[in-house]
């Protein structure tokens, strides 16, 4: 863009011009009648405390059933483990794993099967 000279003008200075006091109608103090910043912020904590504690509550709802279910399978798994490898007969194995699936049941997460129509258990050669 090609303009004469002087034709632009500058843009405003950061601050207050030189010979003009600070607290001027164009450039304000800070309004002294407000509450001092501690107020302010405990003000806008405490009206934010209730969408907060709702939220602490959903989340820690689930993260309190992770831990109970990540508990379980940690002090289960070993003994289950162990079970199947140290009893000495099958049959007591096989005796053995409905009770150890039962207690993983413990955890309130409902068994799901998937792929059962394709399953050949109960089918014959």
């Amino acid at each position: 863009m090609l303009a004469p000279p002087n034709a632009i003008p500058a843009p405003p200075a950061a601050g207050p011009p030189a010979g003009e006091p600070y607290a001027s109608a164009r450039w304000p103090r800070r309004n002294r009648d407000a509450a001092p910043i501690w107020q302010q912020t405990l003000r806008l904590q405490l009206a934010t405390a209730i969408g907060r504690g709702r939220r602490a509550l959903r989340t820690g709802g689930g993260v309190l059933f992770a831990a109970w279910s990540w508990a379980v399978l940690i002090v289960l798994s070993p003994i289950a483990w162990l079970g199947a490898l140290l009893l000495p007969k099958l049959s007591w194995r096989w005796r053995r794993n409905p009770a150890a699936s039962r207690l993983f049941l413990a955890t309130g997460t409902p068994p799901t099967v998937r792929g059962l129509s394709t399953s050949t258990i109960g089918l014959r050669c």
